[in-house]
């Protein structure tokens, strides 16, 4: 239960993810969480059958893209802490805007049908866990904002790349969306 407190605390950018165990258990049941958060948001914000699917491919290949950054800064010690703490913090946010996705409506193909309140708690959302995934790294890396903020973008975009290629059906509901 302590390793799930210093989690919230790093969500809420009290405490750093050097402070957590580096266990393999931990970061297994962060993982897990994530998949698990990742799987009952996209069930209630989506008509995405493979959600599981999806939900385990992102959060293993951004794990996969972190450890490789990890490796060329010559800091791949550090693997354990870090994923445990960007994963872990990634399901508690998610669960926390759980309530209020439940309760704004679903996401649909057609953006301009998406209430202007599930966009906005969305973009919200979403800064909230890149900010966090920024300052984990950061202190990971022991570098400065900047470079953190490149590194978490590039792990982003490489794991959509990935997914998309993975999941032909997310290029289709992006296409549906921007056709409209």
């Amino acid at each position: 239960m302590s390793q799930i407190s210093t989690i919230f605390s790093i969500a809420v950018f009290r405490e750093k993810a050097q402070n957590l165990v580096a266990s393999n258990q931990l970061m297994m049941m962060c993982l897990l969480a994530a998949i698990g958060a990742g799987f009952i948001n996209r069930e209630l914000s989506a008509e995405n059958g493979a959600s599981l699917l999806l939900a385990a491919a992102e959060s293993v290949l951004y794990s996969g893209f972190v450890f490789i950054v990890l490796a060329l800064h010559r800091k791949p010690e550090r693997f354990v802490q870090t994923i445990s703490a960007i994963l872990g913090t990634n399901a508690i946010i998610q669960l926390i805007a759980l309530p209020l996705f439940a309760t704004s409506g679903q996401i649909t193909a057609d953006l301009g049908e998406t209430s202007g309140t599930i966009l906005f708690a969305l973009l919200l959302v979403g800064a909230w866990s890149f900010a966090v995934s920024v300052s984990v790294l950061k202190e990971a890396l022991e570098v400065r904002l900047a470079p953190a903020v490149l590194t978490t973008l590039a792990c982003q975009m490489a794991t959509l790349i990935i997914l998309v290629m993975l999941f032909p059906e997310l290029t289709a509901d992006v296409e549906a969306t921007t056709s409209s």
